[in-house]
């Protein structure tokens, strides 16, 4: 099996040579994703496509297989742009006696879409709203986000107490206006001292 690279990925020669006499080779991309080299696989000769090695798809090349019940992503989280498969973590329950700190992050469908041209106007603060240490501290975290990517690191101890809901939630009126355009900084600096109302987007349950 030889390798070479191209345009900062990395392909692999299944089977077959790529000379002077071989057909132009075919070539079957199996998924790219940020911080990730795309593994693509180049079929030359006179290979055919039963030769090669059977493609994972793409949730499964993207975040890994799921060993168990997926998150509960809302029909809002669709509307409002967030790609389900991105979702992290891809299992349902988490532990919060792992030791571990949880990464949960999402991405938009694509780069190009924006809530304002695809959506129902200016992009929602979104919030993740945790238990704290044996759900004794409830509090809701803005996301962090680049305009394309949505994450927050949180010790899995803080997150809640076992049997407790995990959610993410939009913002959808904040001091009797609507929440669209809000900022973090805004949230922040008038949280507790104003009304508002919110939106699930994203479930997990805690064990």
């Amino acid at each position: 099996m030889a390798e070479m690279g191209l345009t900062g990925h990395s392909y692999r020669l299944v089977k077959g040579t790529l000379n002077d006499h071989s057909p132009e080779p075919t070539i079957s991309v199996l998924g790219s994703s940020p911080g990730i080299t795309t593994s693509i696989s180049v079929v030359g000769g006179t290979t055919t496509a039963s030769d090669a090695l059977p493609s994972p798809t793409w949730e499964e090349y993207y975040i890994g297989p799921v060993h168990g019940e997926t998150p509960t992503v809302y029909t809002n989280a669709h509307q409002e742009g967030i790609e389900g498969s991105s979702v992290y973590p891809q299992e349902k329950q988490i532990s919060v006696y792992s030791g571990e700190c949880v990464r949960f992050q999402f991405s938009k469908l694509c780069e190009h879409w924006t809530s304002e041209r695809h959506g129902l106007g200016k992009p929602p603060l979104l919030l993740l709203s945790i238990g704290g240490r044996d759900g004794r501290k409830k509090e809701m975290v803005p996301m962090e986000t680049d305009g394309y990517w949505w994450w927050l690191d949180v010790n899995a101890i803080d997150l809640g107490a076992p049997g407790e809901g995990l959610s993410i939630f939009m913002v959808t009126n904040f001091d009797g206006k609507d929440g669209r355009g809000l900022s973090k900084e805004e949230f922040l600096a008038k949280r507790g001292r104003v009304g508002m109302a919110f939106a699930g987007i994203i479930k997990w349950d805690l064990i």
